[in-house]
């Protein structure tokens, strides 16, 4: 199974690249992204784009099976709104064009609890308005995973997150399991999930809510 990934180098891209490459039945990893990774595996492909581009992406020559997409940013991070959604709209409805393009078996993408294109709050706004452009592709198989606040080893850490992941810890031997997965989400779950649904996708688009990951 070939796997092409891009947001490789982001906290839930990180993820799934190290999962991948413990998988027996992955051949190949093909990492999209816009520095080279600290990986080193005969498994491992990489695709430098820098700057990213919607064009770029969706005229990338790719040869992979499953399409897993881990793009993602914040308005503070990418510093307005509009350079917010190049990223969170235009950079991923490109990857998905390209897995179009390219006949993918299946393709899954990171979206946000609350995604919403009529909600009022802007980011959420944006992942709903990203969600509805891409089912409108009519991929074979397109997975969107909404997970809820990110827990894992993030190189780069946010206040708010980091304040979130120290209460989340704090609360979780009262918390119950669904509780949990409504207020958090490990990257580790998320990579296991993609990589287990990955070697048998199903047809059609399918919503997943973080009580699911």
């Amino acid at each position: 199974m070939k796997l092409a990934i891009i947001g490789s180098s982001g906290l839930t891209g990180t993820e799934v690249t190290r999962s991948a490459l413990t998988e027996s039945d992955v051949t190949k990893l093909i990492l999209i992204s816009r520095k080279t990774s600290a990986l080193s595996d005969a498994k491992i492909e990489e695709v430098i784009l820098k700057p990213f581009s919607k064009d770029k992406i969706v005229n990338l020559n790719i040869n992979a099976d499953i399409f897993i997409c881990c793009l993602g940013t914040t308005i503070k991070k990418a510093g307005n709104k509009e350079d917010f959604y190049k990223v969170d709209h235009d950079f991923i409805l490109a990857f998905t064009k390209l897995a179009k393009k390219q006949n993918a078996k299946a393709c899954f993408v990171i979206s946000a609890r609350g995604a919403n294109k009529n909600s009022k709050i802007f980011y959420n706004r944006i992942k709903g308005e990203t969600e509805e452009a891409m089912r409108k592709l009519a991929l074979d198989s397109l997975y969107i995973l909404r997970p809820s606040l990110l827990i894992g080893d993030r190189q780069e850490p946010r206040l708010v997150e980091s304040i979130g992941m120290f209460l989340v810890k704090a609360l979780q031997p009262v918390l119950s399991e669904n509780l949990r997965k409504t207020i958090s989400t490990p990257t580790s779950n998320i990579a296991d999930y993609i990589l287990l649904h990955a070697k048998a996708p199903k047809p059609g688009v399918h919503i997943v809510e973080s009580t699911e990951i």
